[in-house]
């Protein structure tokens, strides 16, 4: 295992949530994004951390974080 800093990522097949952004003031499908946190566990090969994530909705267009979200509320958006 090791420690490392990891970057955002998409979560494929999520549904995505029409917002307001407040930095682009544009209308758009927000994605959910996983934010690991600052230094997270995970394997040498892996491309995602095992633990220490954060659930966001971002704006596709600027990247701003909109919403945090639970880890049930994540979960209940990608089914």
């Amino acid at each position: 295992m090791i420690i490392k800093s990891w970057k955002p990522y998409l979560v494929k097949g999520a549904q995505t949530e029409s917002l307001k952004c407040t930095n682009c003031n544009n209308t758009s499908d927000h994605v959910l994004l996983i934010i690991p946190k600052a230094l997270s566990f995970g394997f040498v090969f892996a491309k995602k951390p095992m633990i220490g994530k954060r659930y966001v909705l971002a704006c596709p267009i600027c990247g701003n974080v909109a919403k945090v979200l639970t880890k049930e509320q994540a979960k209940a958006m990608k089914e």
